[in-house]
């Protein structure tokens, strides 16, 4: 009678460990589930702000060429400027010379 009742706790006490181990697993599972709908939420995320970011890269890369080819423009401006600038200025002033020369000669 000691034996079966024994016997009996023992099928007890695993039936009741079964049924612990199968709330352990659906709760792991259903853990699992949501890290991983979670996680696939953002790793979404983060590739389209990879793919975000490479396309504004390249968009910044060519708005910096851009700027660099303008500024290279600038430059060759200012020189052309400056050399037109100068050469009015001595053609002036030679001008006025000769005009003094005229004046004085009349």
């Amino acid at each position: 009678m000691i034996r079966n009742k024994n016997i009996e706790e023992d099928h007890q006490m695993r039936s009741n460990l079964e049924e612990k181990i199968e709330g352990m697993k659906d709760q792991c599972n259903s853990a699992l589930n949501a890290y991983r709908l979670s996680t696939e939420t953002n790793t979404s995320d983060y590739k389209a702000f990879l793919a975000r970011d490479a396309n504004l890269s390249k968009h910044v890369e060519k708005k910096l060429r851009q700027v660099e080819r303008m500024q290279t423009s600038i430059a060759h401006w200012k020189g052309k400027i400056a050399a037109t600038t100068a050469e009015c200025e001595e053609r002036n002033s030679y001008l006025r010379a000769e005009k003094e020369n005229l004046v004085h000669h009349y």
